[in-house]
């Protein structure tokens, strides 16, 4: 790809972005620690799975956009943890105080942790 008159670009993406690069570009890499790096990736599926639950019945992803449910690894492990979630705190409805809306999902009627 091409960037006119790019000095810089910055980049959240995994090493594979750097062969579209040209040849005459330096490149920087920052690495991570492996466990550090696993339990981040751990905890944002898991976030992202928690807010996946709260979405409503009627939700469409946005068009013309990548979102994360669509980009690997995201899109294996979401759905994963979400289907794990879900039965977890369904069951432990009897601890939350929910709002009494059957048409949302159970994630998305707890309201406060009693």
């Amino acid at each position: 790809f091409k960037v006119p008159k790019c000095h810089l670009l910055s980049s959240h993406d995994d090493f594979s972005v750097v062969e579209q690069l040209p040849a005459d570009v330096a490149v920087v890499s920052q690495m991570r620690d492996p466990v550090d790096r696993f339990l981040s990736a751990y905890e944002f599926a898991i976030e992202v799975a928690a807010r996946q639950l709260r979405r409503g019945k009627n939700y469409t992803k946005p068009r013309n956009r990548v979102v994360t449910d669509d980009v690997w690894p995201w899109s294996y492990l979401i759905p994963y943890f979400a289907e794990d979630i879900r039965p977890k705190v369904c069951s432990s409805s009897s601890s939350w105080r929910l709002q009494r809306n059957s048409r949302l999902p159970c994630m998305a009627r707890l309201a406060v942790w009693s």
